[in-house]
């Protein structure tokens, strides 16, 4: 999808309703620096996403080594992290989901806020699910939101948890030796 047909897909919806899985702060695509990404975000509206699309339009934005990239209406558009290249293209089905799960602001023309309050510290900041019987039945541990091993979004933090024990442990995660997954065991975490 490109940037123009995203501002014209997002100027036919009320730019009030609330869009749980939205988008936001345009940037320089880490993946193909001459594209534009918007990072992902919860229930922004739909008129803040249009207006974020429409300042990428016309924009220069500097890429991750370098060089200035304008964004045109032409430009292709992705979802992702501000620095990541891993993303998603934001398509037109991804678009149409996006808006057919908003919803109306409240009477006072805010938006609904959930606050979400965790009596145990593995809860899924996500879906606000709290941690259960986060085990499957080979003590596989997974996600409390979606019940699945694969989760990409439990795989990420996971990763980035195993990286900072391994850190923390003066164990190099780069260079990981055949002992195993917790390094040596002299130095297990």
């Amino acid at each position: 999808m490109t940037l123009d047909n995203l501002i014209d897909a997002l100027t036919a919806v009320d730019s009030t309703l609330i869009v749980p899985d939205g988008f936001t702060n345009p940037h320089s695509y880490r993946g193909y620096y001459d594209e534009v990404a918007f990072e992902p975000a919860h229930d922004v509206t739909a008129g803040a996403m249009l207006a974020d699309a429409l300042a990428a339009r016309g924009a220069t934005y500097t890429g991750w080594k370098g060089g200035e990239y304008t964004m045109t209406g032409d430009t292709p558009c992705w979802l992702a992290h501000e620095g990541s290249a891993g993303g998603e293209a934001l398509d037109e089905d991804r678009v149409r989901r996006m808006l057919a799960s908003a919803r109306p602001a409240d009477a006072a023309g805010g938006a609904e806020v959930t606050i979400l309050d965790f009596a145990e510290p593995s809860g899924c900041t996500h879906c606000g699910v709290p941690k259960a019987d986060n085990t499957g039945e080979d003590g596989i541990p997974y996600c409390a939101d979606c019940g699945t091993e694969g989760c990409r979004q439990w795989m990420r933090t996971d990763t980035r948890l195993t990286k900072r024990r391994m850190e923390l442990a003066g164990i190099n995660p780069k260079r990981r030796s055949g002992a195993g997954w917790g390094g040596v065991e002299s130095r297990p975490f």
